[in-house]
């Protein structure tokens, strides 16, 4: 967790002077938007893994072959709203990037850009698919998680009307809060939007993401955040660097890195990781398999299967190349499956069935517990 990690949190004036250390070294927004869009995306597909665990979104029905990730990811939907500054770009780059992985995306512009880069970043999220919605309630119909890109750190409060944030982001604000507080999964970019960046919720929105995914370095609102918290932005924002501004971060920090107190994912069979299963990797990598007999001590690991049913049972069937003479698992005996990648290692009990080989490929089926 963060205490353990000795995280810095970051006041407004800091993460300022991370962007302008980062232009000075040479990087334009254009490039600074894709790689923290990147990020977001795959904090995007991490907290869906996670929501998919713990029952907030319902898992997809999974019956035929696994190996085509898209097949997986086509059927969970992304909803994306978008403000008006950096924020928002990186919201229509993670968009992007989710469609290109298959999955449903619909966008919610609060204001149509009118200025370069976001027109264009507009434009690729809508030639890759994205779906235009008119307002954030039928944005919340159209998607299973939420991505909250409205403002970012350098949100200033505004006067003019009771919550202090200009429309049309007043009632877009307000529409995250009632559906936060019914416990729909909403995953926000840096900072909640209409949070002070070092005082938290000082307008009392009552908005409180489940999810929440900060950028190059954790912001001051978000250090008694208590929900699931990823850290992103280490594609760009190197440990030389944050050693330069004094900022302390994971030395692990390349990629994602979990901020949650209690980051075990719970999953309760082999079956309902299987219809999550390819959403668990942060880095886009295809599921792989191993199967393990104690009996044996051998693995045997395989990218190449599918789930079936029979007699009522969940089986697996598992494909495996066997060209380097591997040692067959015996019949018969419990073994234990393990996917990987998962944010945290899991394995289950299965019972090996039967076994057939045809040239260099061996099929195993397992009947599936649970």
């Amino acid at each position: 967790n963060c205490a353990e990690m000795k995280v810095t949190f970051v006041n407004a004036r800091t993460a300022a002077a991370i962007d302008k250390r980062l232009f000075e070294c040479g990087y334009k927004l254009e490039q600074l938007m894709e790689l923290a869009g990147k990020a977001v995306a795959e904090g995007a597909v991490s907290y869906l893994a996670k929501s998919l665990c713990s029952g907030r979104v319902r898992p997809a029905a999974v019956k035929s072959s696994m190996a085509d990730l898209n097949t997986v990811s086509s059927r969970y939907r992304f909803g994306v709203v978008v403000g008006p500054g950096n924020n928002g770009g990186d919201g229509l780059v993670a968009a992007r990037h989710l469609l290109q992985r298959g999955f449903q995306v619909s966008l919610c512009l609060g204001k149509e850009p009118t200025r370069e880069p976001f027109t264009t970043l507009r434009s690729l999220a809508q030639q890759n698919g994205a779906l235009m919605v008119a307002g954030i309630g039928e944005l919340f119909q159209n998607s299973d998680v939420v991505l909250d890109c409205v403002f970012g750190f350098s949100f200033r409060i505004g006067d003019g009307n009771d919550c202090g944030i200009r429309p049309p982001y007043d009632g877009i604000v307000r529409e995250l809060a009632r559906r936060s507080r019914k416990g729909f999964p909403i995953l926000a970019v840096d900072v909640p939007s209409g949070w002070d960046v070092e005082k938290g919720d000082i307008l009392a929105t009552g908005y409180y993401p489940s999810g929440l995914c900060s950028l190059s370095a954790p912001k001051l609102c978000s250090q008694l955040y208590e929900g699931f918290h990823l850290l992103g932005g280490g594609d760009f924002f190197p440990l030389w660097l944050a050693e330069e501004l004094r900022i302390v971060l994971p030395p692990d920090n390349y990629g994602l890195v979990s901020l949650s107190e209690d980051d075990a994912w719970l999953v309760e069979s082999f079956a309902q990781a299987l219809a999550a299963g390819f959403l668990f990797s942060t880095k886009w990598n295809p599921l792989s398999l191993t199967m393990r007999s104690a009996s044996q001590l051998c693995d045997i690991r395989s990218s190449r299967f599918e789930i079936v049913e029979a007699n009522g049972r969940s089986q697996l069937e598992v494909y495996v190349d066997s060209k380097g003479g591997q040692e067959l698992l015996p019949l018969d005996s419990t073994i234990r499956l393990t996917l990987s990648p998962l944010p945290t290692v899991q394995d289950f009990p299965a019972l090996l069935r039967s076994c057939s080989t045809e040239g260099n490929v061996v099929r195993y089926t397992v009947e599936l517990d649970g």
